[in-house]
């Protein structure tokens, strides 16, 4: 069985860290992974939500134990509804935000309503059917949560996804300066940038390209920017403001103008 394309297993895993990035969340390695499952209880709560459009369509999967959720929640004795809420609402908000990522891709997924039940964690195993991701395991306070994306993903062109090695600049490099951002006061420390975050544009031929601090580059047509205006491209949100001079391409606190020459 194949593997599920490595854009979409970034995007399932940015949303998720987008998710719970207020939550002390540490991903865990395939052997700790092993180690949590072999101590799961014979129940857990799993919440699957399914999608589907002409071009991609499969389900998302998210398994683990209760007392998980009691300490997202900070709650000893959440009420069952309460735990099956939350877990329903996570599977709402990364979906959600998968599907804003597969726009740049021209795929509009059609979410399904999650549906959360308590189950044996062999129910991985069903939805592995199409092509799955990982699974990723992630612990909180030595309780783990799994999520498993499996999809058939055929129909999509993921050919705006440059790998790092193989990026040819266009005929402009525009630097990201920024706009407005509040200065850093003196006595606090930096903080390193997230690897999901926007790290420069780069304008190529009719594109713009996307790089991450985590070295992934996504290129946007100039076409496709026209014409959606605003586009969620992985962690970031892009907006366009195309003028008789060129377009004006926003996201944050960053902003660069492509002149009409460049494009």
């Amino acid at each position: 069985m194949e593997t599920i394309h490595p854009t979409l297993n970034a995007y399932a895993q940015n949303a998720f860290s987008a998710v719970l990035v207020d939550k002390d969340i540490e991903p865990l390695s395939p052997t700790e992974a092993d180690e949590q499952l072999q101590h799961w209880p014979d129940v857990i709560y799993c919440c699957v939500l399914g999608f589907s459009s002409p071009e991609m369509a499969g389900s998302l999967v998210l398994c683990c134990e209760r007392e998980f959720i009691e300490n997202v929640l900070s709650d000893a004795q959440p009420s069952e509804e309460a735990v099956c809420d939350w877990l329903g609402e996570l599977g709402n908000l990364v979906a959600g935000r998968i599907k804003a990522s597969m726009l740049a891709h021209d795929v509009n997924l059609v979410l399904n309503p999650p549906s959360v039940t308590q189950a044996s964690p062999e129910i991985l195993n069903q939805y592995a059917s199409r092509n799955p991701t990982g699974p990723f395991w992630y612990d909180l306070d030595g309780h783990s949560i799994c999520l498993q994306l499996g999809a058939d993903t055929v129909g999509v062109d993921f050919s705006n996804i440059i790998e790092a090695d193989s990026l040819s600049p266009g005929r402009a490099v525009l630097a990201m300066n920024p706009v407005g951002k509040k200065p850093q006061e003196s006595e606090a420390t930096p903080v390193p940038p997230s690897d999901q975050e926007l790290a420069s544009f780069e304008v190529g031929q009719r594109a713009l390209v996307l790089t991450f601090a985590n070295g992934l580059k996504i290129q946007i047509p100039l076409q496709k920017l026209e014409q959606a205006k605003s586009l969620n491209v992985g962690p970031a949100t892009i907006e366009a403001e195309p003028s008789g001079a060129g377009v004006r391409v926003k996201s944050g606190d960053y902003e660069i103008f492509w002149p009409k020459s460049s494009a």
